[in-house]
């Protein structure tokens, strides 16, 4: 006798006529311990019983399973008759006491898309995440950049879908670009990109792998890849024809790409590039390589024993820092009242940011003392990070330098232009994944103390109409860290 005495007749279900109106598919998936479980309008079953004729009986994940004389917790079962072409055809579904949880349904496709295409990989401890597999039978790799055509097959997704957006030549440099019509509609739904690019896993033939990710609704507190592009050089020109072609995609599925902002480093190219072809977006720049660039000038400019031995020049680089989040054009004004106080040991590190950051470089001075400037190369407009912290948009290109990270321990050194592909491929249903999750609201919290940061520079922002420039300041610089970097 079967694990079960009940009959067929105790499995309550909908009617015949309800279950024709309900179209989607019975799914079965793995659990964690590689058991069938059964995915069915947003619920889960574990399998109770299996017939010789293909019958299933099926009972909901919540029922309490392997809790002894405790009361079900739902006692919806489900039976399903197992077809010859190997699917299964629900006979009986059930009404249940809980709601749905397609969360957790979506982390159980996620692992079957791992499992799918996680077999060995290249080591580290990316690993435990996802481990590749080499394809046999990969094509030849060329040996100069006008030798390369992408094969067929990887102008597709995994699932077959259309994967190569753009070949786009400017002279003698080539940019590939690879996203999907998915990528596509998440850019134009997100509240923020984040523009980055990483050269360590570069192939051969290119310098750089440029990435774009979208943030991801509800909330947009979570970001995504969605283009990836693999660029021979980094000039204004090729960034404006990438761009170009990329908006050009989206238009050809009527998409008008603008989104509200635009995240990068300092790297000029891609600011000017990002501004010309979306004109309407504010482009910010990250204020984790804000304060990094500081950094690194007092530490070229040997002044590091200035602050690490000092704690009121190290107060007032943290006020330089802190100047970020005050609005752009109360920036100069905010600047010159902290150059005031400073001693003269650190005029040349505030004459390295009023000329690079805040006003600009003097080109002359006339006989009535009236300084002329050309304007700075970083504006404050775009290092301010007020309206960020107000709209709830990241201040950093912390996520994206994430996936870089990751996707560099992946894919090793100097790989094979094709593999890379091949493994971008992997990437783009892996996150296809991961969105499918974050919108079940699945998706794991950030830790609690960046959240905890984030709420009080949340707070002090907000209340900023009740400070004093100076106070504000000295609040904010409060939020940034107590301890000088000596490396």
């Amino acid at each position: 006798m079967a694990e079960s005495e009940e009959d067929e007749e105790d499995f309550l279900g909908f009617s015949e006529e309800e279950l024709k109106k309900d179209k989607r598919e019975p799914e079965i998936l793995k659990s964690s311990k590689d058991k069938d479980v059964l995915a069915l309008r947003g619920y889960i079953y574990y399998l109770n019983r299996k017939m010789e004729d293909g019958t299933h009986y099926w009972e909901c994940r919540e029922r309490g399973h392997g809790v002894a004389k405790e009361p079900a917790k739902c006692s919806a079962r489900v039976i399903t008759r197992l077809k010859p072409d190997g699917t299964h055809r629900v006979d009986s579904p059930a009404v249940h006491s809980h709601e749905f949880n397609p969360g957790f349904i979506a982390e159980l496709k996620y692992r079957a898309a791992v499992k799918r295409i996680a077999i060995e990989d290249s080591g580290g401890p990316a690993n435990v995440i996802r481990v590749r597999k080499r394809v046999a039978g990969s094509p030849r790799e060329p040996e100069s950049i006008t030798e390369l055509q992408v094969p067929e097959h990887l102008r597709k997704d995994l699932t077959g879908k259309c994967f190569l957006i753009g070949d786009v030549k400017v002279g003698d440099h080539r940019a590939l670009i690879f996203g999907t019509e998915e990528g596509l509609r998440r850019l134009d739904s997100a509240k923020y990109w984040v523009i980055d690019g990483t050269f360590r896993t570069a192939p051969t033939l290119f310098r750089q792998l440029m990435t774009i990710i979208a943030s991801c609704g509800p909330d947009h507190q979570s970001a995504y890849p969605a283009i990836f592009t693999l660029m021979t050089s980094k000039t204004e020109l090729l960034y404006r024809s990438v761009f170009a072609k990329i908006i050009e995609a989206a238009e050809a599925i009527d998409l008008d790409l603008s989104p509200s902002v635009i995240l990068s480093d300092f790297e000029k190219a891609i600011i000017n590039a990002s501004k010309l072809e979306f004109p309407e977006s504010k482009h910010n720049c990250c204020f984790f390589h804000f304060s990094k660039n500081l950094l690194d000038h007092i530490r070229s400019e040997k002044m590091s024993h200035l602050f690490d031995q000092n704690q009121h020049n190290f107060n007032i680089y943290k006020k330089v820092q802190a100047l970020a989040f005050l609005p752009s054009e109360e920036i100069p004004e905010a600047f010159a009242t902290l150059k005031k106080e400073a001693p003269e040991n650190l005029h040349e590190f505030f004459a390295y940011v009023e000329e690079f950051y805040v006003l600009g470089k003097v080109t002359r001075v006339n006989k009535k003392k009236k300084v002329f400037r050309s304007d700075p190369l970083f504006p404050p407009a775009l290092w301010s990070v007020y309206d960020s912290v107000k709209q709830r948009v990241p201040r950093t290109t912390n996520q994206i330098e994430a996936f870089h990270r990751r996707w560099n321990s992946l894919v090793g050194l100097n790989p094979g232009v094709f593999k890379v592909i091949e493994e971008l491929r992997k990437e783009e249903l892996q996150t296809s994944v991961f969105v499918e999750s974050h919108l079940a609201s699945t998706n794991k919290k950030r830790k609690t103390g960046h959240e905890d940061a984030d709420e009080q520079f949340f707070k002090d922002v907000e209340r900023y109409e009740t400070y004093k420039v100076p106070d504000y300041l000295t609040a904010i610089a409060a939020n940034l860290g107590s301890k000088w970097q000596k490396h």
